[in-house]
C-alpha cells in the first residue's frame, strides 16, 4: 500500500538541515531532521560516518576500497578483489580463492602463498622469496615438508621443541631417515634408545658404559637382562660382551655365533696377540682348511682337539713355510686312532733336554728318556783302489789304519743327548800267523790317543790262517769334557808285535768286503752288571 500525501507532506514539514543550520564544509556535521538529531554525519569532501550500527540487508556494493581505521567489522559472506587489515576475528572462516592462491603479503612481496588448487602451504624467506619452506599435501594425506634453497643446499630444516617429540606411524609402516650426507643424534643425556612393547631393546651411549667412549647394547625383547654389549673405551679398546642373567635359563646361554658369507680375518697390530680363552673347548669347523698365518699359544692345561676321521696339519701350500708348534708345557697329541706324520720334506725332532721317550700305552719301553739309543749317528765304508782291495802294513807303534793315503777307518758323528756313544770297528781281511794285536781310538790323523782305556788287546791266536775282526768301545763323553750337539771325528789306529796286514776290499766286488766304522748312540744310563 502506498504512502498517502498526508504522510508524505509530513515527511516535508520535517527538513533535513545540517546542526545549527550552518553550511555544509570538509568536517563531519551531524544531519537533523527537524529537531532531532541523526547517527549519520556528513562533509562535503571527506565522505560520511554512521554513530552506531550500519546494517545493510542487500548487496553493498563498494566501486573503491574500504579502509581507515575499522575497529570492528561482522560479515557474513564477502566478495573481495583485495583485502587489507589488521586482525580478522571470526568463528568460522571461508577464504574462497577463484585463481586457487590466498596470498599474505608483507607490504612487498607474498611471504605465504595458501595454494588450494595444488594443496599446499609456502613460507618464503621476506629477503629471496625464491627461498621457502613448503608443505603439500596429496592423495590419501600423502604429505611433503620440503624446504628449497634456490642457489644451494642451505635451507635447513630445525625442530625446537619445548617437549618431547612422538613420530608415530601405523603398524606396518616405516620411518625412513634418508641423508645425503651424516646423521647426527645428539641427546642431552648421552642415551638413545629403541623401545618395543615397553621393553628397551637397543640401547645407545654416546659416553659409553666407562664414560670414556661409546657403546651400544641390543636386549633380548623376552628378558632385558638378556643382552649383547658393545663398549669402547680410552685408546679404542673395545669390549664385546653377551649375558644371560640367569632367570630363564642356566646363566650360560648367552652364545655368540658369526655367521658370515665371506672370509673372517682376525687381523692384531704387530707384537700384538690374539688370544682365544675358553671355558670349555675351542672348535675350528671348516668345510676346507682352516689356516693360522701366525703363532698360536695355549695356556697350560688347554688342549687342541680335531674333530675329523682324517685331519692333517700342514703349512699352507699357497705359502710355504715351516710350522712350529711351541708350548711352555708338554704337547699332548692323543688321536683316538693313529697319528700320522707325514711330511713332504724332512722330520726334525728337537728335544730342548735331550729327553726322547717311547712309550706303550703310557708306558716307557725305551731306555730312561733315551728312546734315540741305538740310533746309528755315523758310519764309515772303506774300498780301496785296487781290484782285490789293498793293505796296510802294521807293527809294533800305534798307527791309525789308512789306505791308498787317504782311506782312514774314522767315523764323523754328532754327540747324542746321552754324551755316550759306541764306536764299532768291522775289520774284514787280517792276515797274521800267531801275532798280537791291539786297536785303539784316536782323535786325529796323527794316531793321538783318545786315552789308554781304549787301547785293548783284541786277538793272540796262534795259528797261520786269516780272519776278521769285529771289535766296539763305549766312550763317554764327560770324559772327554763333549757335550751334547757336538761334531767329533775318531779314528780307528792299531798296533801288532810285529809286522802283520790289515786289508780292505777293493774295485772286484768278488772279494772281502770294505771296513767299516760306525757310532751308535746308546743311553743316558748304562748297567754296570748289577742286578736290578
Amino acid at each position: 500500500m502506498g504512502s498517502s500525501k498526508k504522510d508524505f507532506d509530513k515527511i516535508v514539514l520535517n527538513d533535513l538541515k545540517i546542526k545549527g543550520s550552518k553550511p555544509i564544509s570538509e568536517n563531519l556535521s551531524t544531519v537533523t531532521v527537524g529537531d532531532q538529531s541523526t547517527c549519520l554525519e556528513i562533509s562535503d569532501t571527506n565522505g560520511a560516518r554512521v554513530v552506531g550500527d550500519f546494517r545493510v540487508t542487500q548487496d553493498l556494493l563498494v566501486a573503491g576500497d574500504i579502509k581507515g581505521n575499522i575497529k570492528d567489522m561482522v560479515l557474513e559472506d564477502v566478495t573481495l578483489d583485495s583485502l587489507t587489515t589488521d586482525s580478522i576475528i571470526s568463528t568460522d572462516l571461508t577464504i574462497t580463492a577463484n585463481n586457487g592462491n590466498v596470498y599474505m603479503n608483507d607490504g612487498t612481496s607474498n611471504i605465504f602463498d595458501f595454494d588450494v588448487d595444488d594443496p599446499s602451504v609456502k613460507i618464503m624467506d621476506d629477503a629471496n622469496t625464491s627461498d621457502y619452506f613448503k608443505t603439500s599435501v596429496g592423495t590419501n594425506g600423502a604429505t611433503t615438508i620440503a624446504t628449497i634453497d634456490a642457489v644451494g643446499n642451505e635451507a635447513d630444516l630445525t625442530f625446537n621443541v619445548d617437549g618431547f617429540v612422538d613420530i608415530n606411524t601405523p603398524s606396518g609402516e616405516d620411518i625412513t631417515l634418508d641423508a645425503g650426507g651424516n646423521i647426527y643424534l645428539n641427546p642431552a643425556t648421552s642415551m638413545i634408545r629403541a623401545i618395543q612393547s615397553e621393553v628397551t631393546t637397543f640401547e645407545l651411549r654416546v659416553d659409553g658404559y666407562t664414560s670414556a667412549g661409546c657403546g651400544m647394547t641390543f636386549a633380548s625383547l623376552v628378558d632385558s637382562g638378556d643382552y649383547f654389549r658393545i663398549d669402547t673405551t680410552t685408546l679404542g679398546a673395545t669390549t664385546i660382551t653377551t649375558v644371560d642373567d640367569g632367570d630363564s635359563g642356566d646363566g650360560v646361554s648367552a652364545d655368540l655365533t658369526f655367521n658370515i658369507d665371506g672370509l673372517i680375518d682376525f687381523n692384531s697390530a704387530s707384537g700384538e696377540d690374539i688370544t682365544f680363552d675358553s671355558g670349555g673347548v675351542i672348535t675350528f669347523e671348516s668345510t676346507g682348511t682352516t689356516t693360522f698365518d701366525r703363532d698360536i699359544s695355549l695356556s697350560s692345561g688347554r688342549v687342541i682337539y680335531f674333530d675329523s676321521a682324517d685331519t692333517k696339519i700342514g703349512s699352507n701350500s699357497d705359502n710355504p713355510e715351516d710350522m712350529v708348534i711351541e708350548a711352555d708345557q708338554d704337547i699332548l697329541m692323543s688321536p683316538d686312532a693313529a697319528l700320522v706324520v707325514d711330511a713332504g720334506g724332512g722330520i726334525t725332532l728337537d728335544a730342548g733336554d735331550g729327553v726322547f721317550i717311547s712309550m706303550n700305552a703310557g708306558t716307557e719301553f725305551s731306555a730312561a728318556n733315551s728312546s734315540y739309543s741305538g740310533m746309528l749317528l755315523g758310519c764309515t765304508h772303506v774300498f780301496g783302489s785296487g781290484t782285490g782291495g789293498v793293505f796296510v802294513s802294521i807293527s809294533n807303534t800305534f798307527a791309525n789304519l789308512v789306505w791308498d793315503t787317504d782311506k782312514f777307518a774314522l767315523v764323523t758323528f754328532v754327540v747324542p743327548p746321552s754324551n755316550i756313544v759306541k764306536i764299532s770297528v768291522h775289520l774284514p781281511w787280517v792276515q797274521a800267523a800267531s801275532i798280537a794285536i791291539q786297536l785303539g781310538l784316536a782323535t786325529d790323523s796323527s794316531a793321538t790317543t783318545l786315552g789308554t782305556k781304549y787301547q785293548n788287546d783284541v786277538d793272540d791266536a796262534n795259528r797261520a790262517d786269516n780272519f776278521n775282526i769285529n771289535y766296539s768301545w763305549v766312550v763317554e763323553g764327560s770324559d772327554h769334557s763333549w757335550s751334547a750337539g757336538e761334531t767329533k771325528t775318531l779314528y780307528i789306529m792299531a798296533y801288532a808285535a810285529s809286522s802283520m796286514r790289515f786289508y780292505t776290499g777293493g774295485t772286484n766286488t768278488s772279494g772281502f768286503g770294505g771296513v767299516i766304522v760306525e757310532a751308535t748312540a746308546l743311553p743316558a744310563t748304562i748297567g754296570d752288571g748289577s742286578e736290578p
